[in-house]
């Protein structure tokens, strides 16, 4: 029974990885895009909105 749930949550932590890690190949594949066409301002800026 205890090496189910170590199993299982060492799964969970793989899987965890490997989506941060594809996330992290895709921002890298945009940005590397972005410089290679000569983009200069590639860098998204997360600016919030002013609330009225």
């Amino acid at each position: 029974m205890t090496m189910n749930i170590v199993a299982l949550a060492v799964t969970s932590v793989l899987i965890a990885i490997g989506i941060w890690l594809a996330i992290t190949i895709a921002d890298m594949r945009k940005k590397q895009d972005c410089y290679l066409q000569g983009g200069r301002n590639c860098n998204q800026l997360a600016i919030p909105q002013a609330e009225r």
